[in-house]
């Protein structure tokens, strides 16, 4: 037998080795979490071991009926809203439950990318995908972004729908004489790094992003563009956020919940007590090596190990019920009571955003704080239209203010208009980030 022919059997076989081994760790995968937890509600060391992630425990909430549209909405709909094959419909569910089970779940896959990392390296290859590299900051951060310096056309950049429907969103919500502010939080990309945009240009998102507040200052439409407060409080942006992920880090959002309620206070006639925004009250409680964002898990440990993440507990009293329908749950108790999820605390998890989304419980189509202690915002109420961002700043704002709602646009599928009319809270935020820019019929949608 000559040397080629035994080089291609010893080949063959390792890789018919490593698929089947991937093979078992991903029906033992499904069985460990669907069998001996789910049904057995096994907890142990075993299971925490094997199992890296799960199912977000969220049930299924009629909201059109509980918040309907307009008539006419309902009838627009109906006449332009496409017909869904439900054949097709499962077997896009299955192809999405075996991506879950072969990708996300993957026992030990942040150990099983470490070859792939390790051989990048080699090559000096910073490749995430076709489309993105990551780019490693001065101070060591990784961002991610096209790698070409871009000019985008006017066309590109237009974001007049976007505008239009703000817009249109603020007049209604003066109709009931409910203020309204637009809050645009940072990207990790920092737009003032002079060296950094020469070299590789300002992202996409980033341009769109002020597209958009150039556009809604035409309109009067008050904007809080905390790129622009961050630059000017001399804070180094990559270090406002995770190095392996996209999400800002907690002390940022603490911060920056800080920020927007000054201006709530000058602006606005609210009265947060500026006390609740210091650090020096809380504890600051430091959990190392436990995140593993988005760019981690696409450059492997090799590149990007565990960030750390904190949670500050305040060390005044605090008394707070959260109501989160999607979770089934009406919960009354301490700050960590009530707005931290401690499963992602218990143990490392790679898959989603792990203790990230802790903070209010991530980001459920609906969310109700109500605030028991007296305090300088009794009778006052705000409304934020969010996204993941505003986790941390939804359990933290709650502590200077009665009432807190917010709703995530993507994931309501009733009127926003009409939980408005139901909640009338005294203020509107919108929070988004910038690459959710672009994103113009859904969580722009604000009928």
């Amino acid at each position: 037998m000559n040397c080629e022919k035994v080089c291609n059997k010893i080949i063959a076989g390792s890789f018919l080795a490593v698929i089947s081994v991937f093979l078992l760790l991903i029906l033992g995968q499904f069985v460990i979490k669907n069998v001996f937890i789910e049904i057995f509600h096994m907890d142990n060391f075993i299971t925490d071991m094997s199992v890296t992630g799960g199912s977000d425990g969220m049930i299924e909430v009629e909201w059109e009926g509980l918040y309907p549209f307009e008539k006419e909405e309902e009838v627009h709909q109906n006449e332009t809203g496409t017909t869904v094959n439900p054949v097709l419909a499962k077997v896009n569910s299955l192809i999405d439950v075996i991506d879950m089970y072969s990708s996300d779940y993957l026992p030990f896959k942040e150990y099983v990318k470490v070859p792939s990392g390790l051989f990048d390296r080699l090559i000096d290859n910073r490749m995430v995908d076709t489309d993105n590299i990551y780019l490693r900051t001065g101070n060591g951060g990784l961002i991610v972004r096209s790698p070409f310096y871009q000019e985008f056309s006017e066309e590109e950049l237009d974001t007049s729908e976007l505008v239009s429907n703000v817009a249109e969103l603020r007049d209604y919500l003066a109709e009931s004489g409910i203020d309204f502010m637009y809050v645009q939080s940072p990207v990790k990309e920092d737009k003032y790094d002079t060296e950094y945009v020469e070299t590789y240009g300002l992202s996409y998102e980033n341009q769109l992003a002020d597209s958009l507040l150039c556009g809604l200052k035409k309109e009067d439409i008050d904007v809080l563009d905390l790129r622009e407060v961050m630059n000017k409080a001399g804070m180094n942006c990559y270090d406002a956020f995770f190095n392996t992920d996209n999400h800002w880090n907690i002390e940022t959002a603490f911060w920056a919940t800080g920020v927007i309620a000054e201006k709530l206070n000058s602006q606005y006639g609210f009265r947060f007590d500026t006390e609740v925004f210091h650090m020096d009250n809380y504890e600051k409680k430091v959990y190392e090596n436990w995140v593993q964002g988005t760019i981690g898990r696409g450059v492997t440990l090799v590149n990007a190990p565990y960030d750390d993440i904190s949670v500050l507990v305040p060390k005044f009293e605090t008394s707070l019920n959260i109501k989160i329908p999607n979770l089934n749950m009406d919960r009354s108790g301490t700050f960590l009571e009530t707005m931290i999820n401690p499963v992602p605390f218990e143990r490392r998890s790679t898959v989603y955003h792990g203790a990230y989304d802790a903070f209010a419980y991530s980001k459920p189509p609906v969310t109700e704080v109500t605030n028991y202690l007296e305090k300088n915002n009794n009778e006052k109420s705000i409304l934020l239209l969010r996204e993941s961002f505003a986790g941390p700043v939804i359990t933290y704002m709650s502590l200077g203010i009665e009432k807190l709602y917010a709703v995530t646009p993507e994931g309501f599928t009733g009127s926003i208009e009409s939980y408005i009319r139901q909640v009338q809270p005294d203020m509107v935020i919108i929070l988004y980030t910038a690459p959710t820019t672009n994103e113009v019929t859904s969580k722009y949608d604000f009928r």
